[in-house]
């Protein structure tokens, strides 16, 4: 299994001080894990916002998309790129002191039979000031 084609799009809107956070990304799949689903096995895709700087919290998740998306056959998968579209607070996404705040998409896809996990991160993306 695998994330391929990750992207994270910010569209602020200073009239109501949200951001509109749309992260994108594509599932691959092996020969062996499509034919899993005729066994009942499912994958299950979910997205994070998190920081992007260095030091203490580097890692902080700020957002967690509240929706997650359960693979259950492979027409789930075909030719179609997984979106998570939010609009949140401007001050969500606003993680440190110095105003330079780049975050980034976090995906993380699980086997649900095997309980394996495969993370992976979009490019970095920054918040105007």
């Amino acid at each position: 299994m695998n994330i391929t084609k990750k992207r994270l799009t910010l569209t602020e809107d200073p009239s109501t001080d949200t951001v509109e956070c749309v992260a994108a990304c594509h599932v691959d799949l092996t020969p062996t894990e499509i034919a899993s689903f005729a066994l009942g096995n499912s994958f299950t895709l979910r997205c994070a916002i998190r920081a992007n700087d260095p030091g203490q919290d580097s890692d902080e998740v700020l957002f967690q998309y509240p929706r997650s998306k359960t693979f259950r056959a492979l027409i789930d998968l075909l030719n179609v790129d997984q979106v998570f579209t939010a609009v949140v607070s401007r001050d969500l996404l606003d993680e440190d002191a110095n105003g330079s705040d780049d975050v980034r998409a976090r995906f993380r896809l699980k086997d649900n039979s095997t309980g394996r996990v495969k993370q992976r991160l979009s490019d970095i993306r920054h918040l105007d000031e």
